[in-house]
C-alpha cells in the first residue's frame, strides 16, 4: 500500500554547483515568481523546499544556493538545509560552530537540518573528497541536535549519500566504525539522492523492478553496516529528470512519475516519509546540456508537463 502520509518537497532552482556553469543575468531568479509558482504547486499541502550552504573551513562560508533560502518559508512551506562540508581541515570546532550558526539563522523556519553532502562520493564538487568527512558528519549530527534541542527547537537533523552498486564501497562499514551511540541518538533520518535513467539509461519497463531493488538495498544492506535500522526513516532528498533536445519534457514526467509511485509503494515498508524533487526550475533552458535543464519549470517559468505531475502527486496525498 502507498504511503499515505509522505511529504513532498523541492529544491527551488539556481546553481547546482558546476563549476563551468555560467547563467545569463535576465535568467537570474525571480524570487517572487519562485513563490508564486510554489504556492501553485502545493497549494495548502505541508512542503519543504531545499537549499544549500558550503563550510569552506577558516570560519568562510560560500554557495548559498540559492539566495536567501529562508524567504520561501512561508505559505505552510518549511526548509531543508543541507550543510555542505568543503574543507580537509582537521579541526572539527570551526565546523561545528557553523552548524551552531546557521540554527541559530534558520530557526523554526527549518524542518530538517542535513549534515553534509553525499559524503560517500569521492568527485568533486562533493563533500566525500575531503579528508575526515565521516568524523565531522558523525561529531556534526550530535552538535546539531544538541543546539536544536537546546533552542527549544524541532528540528529533524540527519544525513544523506547517493546508491553505490560498487563491491568496493566500503563507506558504510567505515562509518559504522566511527559512529557512537550519541550519533545514534541523534539521528532523525537518513536521505537519498538517486537519479534513475539520468547517469545511466534503464528501459521504462524495468525502471520500477530496478528502483525497488535500490531503495531495498540501501534499507536492507547499506544503512545496518553503520548500524543504522528500520526506525530511522528514510527520505528521498534529491530525485530528478534533466530535458535536452535529446530528453523530452513528456519523458521526464514518465520517469518521475515512476520513481514517485514506486517510492510511494514501498513508503510504509521501508519507512521512507518524504520525497524532494530537484528541481522547480531551468538554469538555463537554452542551453543543451541536461546539467541547466533540471527544473519541471522552464527557465521563463512556463511549466513543463512535470509540474502538473507533480502538482498532483501532491494534491492527492
Amino acid at each position: 500500500m502507498a504511503q499515505e502520509k509522505i511529504t513532498f518537497g523541492i529544491y527551488p532552482g539556481s546553481n547546482v554547483g558546476q563549476s563551468h556553469m555560467v547563467q545569463p543575468d535576465d535568467k537570474a531568479d525571480d524570487p517572487a515568481k519562485i513563490q508564486t509558482m510554489l504556492d501553485r504547486l502545493h497549494g495548502d499541502k505541508p512542503f519543504i523546499v531545499r537549499g544549500y550552504v558550503h563550510y569552506l573551513g577558516g570560519g568562510k562560508i560560500g554557495n548559498r544556493t540559492p539566495e536567501s533560502v529562508e524567504q520561501y518559508a512561508v505559505h505552510g512551506r518549511k526548509l531543508d538545509v543541507v550543510l555542505c562540508r568543503q574543507t580537509d581541515e582537521e579541526d572539527v570546532s570551526g565546523w561545528l560552530d557553523f552548524i551552531a550558526e546557521r540554527i541559530a539563522h534558520y530557526g523554526a523556519r527549518l524542518d530538517c537540518l542535513q549534515i553534509t553532502e553525499e559524503p560517500n562520493l569521492t568527485s568533486k564538487p562533493l563533500d566525500g573528497q575531503f579528508k575526515g568527512v565521516k568524523k565531522a558528519l558523525v561529531a556534526g549530527v550530535v552538535h546539531a541536535k544538541r543546539e536544536a534541542l537546546g533552542r527549544g527547537l524541532d528540528i529533524k537533523v540527519g544525513f544523506n549519500t547517493t546508491l553505490s552498486f560498487m563491491p568496493q564501497d566500503t563507506f558504510w562499514a567505515d562509518l559504522g566504525n566511527v559512529t557512537t551511540p550519541e550519533f545514534h541518538e541523534a539521528l532523525d533520518y537518513v536521505g537519498l539522492d538517486f537519479f534513475p535513467d539520468v547517469f545511466r539509461p534503464i528501459e521504462p519497463d524495468r525502471q520500477a523492478q530496478l528502483i525497488e531493488l535500490g531503495l531495498r538495498k540501501f534499507r536492507e544492506k547499506d544503512l545496518p553496516q553503520a548500524r543504522i535500522y528500520a526506525r530511522v526513516p528514510i527520505r528521498i532528498t534529491e530525485t530528478g529528470w534533466p530535458t535536452s533536445s535529446a530528453r523530452s519534457a513528456e519523458k521526464q514526467a514518465e520517469t518521475l512519475n515512476r520513481a514517485a509511485s514506486a517510492v510511494r509503494t514501498l513508503a510504509d515498508e521501508l519507512n521512507i516519509t518524504h520525497l524532494e524533487w530537484f528541481s522547480l526550475r531551468d538554469f538555463d533552458s537554452d542551453k543543451d546540456d541536461i546539467w541547466y535543464q533540471w527544473g519541471i519549470l522552464e527557465d521563463d517559468y512556463s511549466p513543463k508537463p512535470a509540474f502538473e505531475l507533480c502538482q498532483r502527486m501532491i494534491k492527492d496525498t
